[in-house]
């Protein structure tokens, strides 16, 4: 049971931008806006830069993006890169907040990520559009009903376990993604397990002689009471997951998928967004901006994937683009299917679609779960930061 609640404002129980030094020209751990992914806890990464500039903060602090659409797609944080004492720095569009003595940072994060923070600061937003940012001084004089830190932990706590198994989850999957990028590299590109050379029943081919290019069409128009399973650039970035929707909010036609399906984002091919669809729908549909391939025996579909998702045919793709612009270069599908290969025997790739589908199909199941996992966490935070359910109610 948490105790009782109290009206603070932000300002009493959290510090904004607090006062941290990193000397002109140091190297030290930047975090990128770019970085952070949308409604996520943990920071993925940063880079080593000299520092000219930014905000500055510590393990513990939640970062929260003040600018559209930065904010609006969730782009805030709990830094926990750093070591003990150290000091990183990131983008003068952040607001940091620390939590203040008898304040829970976890607790902190979550209000903050909460409907009883983020709306108030979407809200007072002002500027031009396209560079409106949240007034700090709204944030920091924004009214809000807290418990003692007792409550706090315990709120936290629950939310935590549900950040925390999601965490574990895409720990899991971008190991299982290094391990079968290593297992393709080994046997294809480096020959290991062959001694080191192609064997003289492999030869020479193209990925056209064994995966086909499709662009059968979907229309949104003709079926707009559907519900369709979207495979779209956004998704991909902001998730990594489709969109549920109804067809009529789609404004063009589409591509359709099926289980033998695996894509690859043609515009702006430098930053690769490759997809193996987890087709959970009886509609699966996918953006033309993607390429569709299935191969031409299903069993070597992940024998496919995996050469979309090497080094060699992302430099090939890279390589066969049209248009002016760096923001809106495209590759030529057609040209994809010249990509060459040493192509070995089907009991080869047998072999090897034996040992990576396992790990693909992982992947797919924990990419779902998180997606549960999220939706569960989602549902409890408003709730738990509002009091309308106690904590310990919940049972997880």
């Amino acid at each position: 049971m948490v105790g009782e609640w109290l009206e603070k404002r932000m300002d009493e129980i959290a510090d904004f931008n607090p006062r941290e030094s990193i000397q002109k020209g140091a190297t030290a751990k930047k975090i990128a806006m770019d970085k952070l992914q949308p409604f996520c806890r943990d920071v993925p990464g940063y880079e080593m830069e000299a520092f000219s500039g930014g905000t500055k903060f510590r393990n513990g602090d939640t970062i929260m993006a003040r600018i559209t659409p930065c904010l609006e797609n969730g782009k805030t944080a709990k830094v926990d890169v750093l070591d003990e004492e150290e000091v990183g720095f990131g983008s003068t569009e952040y607001i940091v907040f620390r939590a203040k003595e008898g304040n829970d940072p976890d607790f902190i994060y979550y209000l903050v990520t909460s409907p009883v923070v983020r709306e108030p600061a979407i809200k007072s937003m002002v500027g031009s559009s396209g560079r409106q940012r949240v007034q700090t001084d709204v944030v920091q004089g924004l009214k809000v009903r807290v418990p003692d830190l007792e409550g706090q932990q315990a709120i936290a706590s629950v939310l935590k376990v549900l950040d925390d198994k999601i965490a574990a989850n895409r720990k899991v999957n971008e190991n299982l993604t290094e391990q079968a990028r290593a297992i393709f590299q080994a046997w294809f590109i480096d020959y290991e397990p062959f001694g080191g050379a192609a064997p003289l029943d492999w030869h020479p081919s193209t990925l056209g002689q064994i995966a086909e290019i499709k662009t059968d069409s979907w229309s949104p128009t003709k079926n707009p009471d559907v519900v369709v399973e979207h495979y779209s650039i956004p998704a991909f970035d902001e998730q990594h997951y489709p969109v549920f929707e109804i067809a009529s909010g789609i404004k063009s036609n589409k591509y359709i998928l099926s289980s033998n399906s695996v894509m690859i984002s043609k515009l702006n091919p430098d930053t690769k967004r490759i997809w193996r669809p987890m087709c959970l729908s009886e509609h699966p549909i996918c953006s033309t901006e993607f390429i569709v391939y299935e191969a031409k025996k299903q069993e070597q579909k992940d024998y496919i994937y995996s050469i979309l998702d090497s080094v060699p045919f992302l430099n090939h793709l890279c390589s066969h683009t049209t248009g002016s612009t760096n923001s809106r270069q495209r590759a030529t599908p057609k040209s994809t299917l010249d990509f060459t290969l040493c192509l070995p025997p089907d009991s080869v790739i047998e072999d090897f679609c034996h040992i990576v589908t396992p790990m693909y199909d992982l992947i797919a199941s924990n990419i779902v779960e998180n997606q549960s996992l999220a939706k569960a966490r989602d549902s409890l935070l408003p709730r738990l930061m509002s009091g309308e359910i106690d904590v310990s109610a919940v049972q997880l």
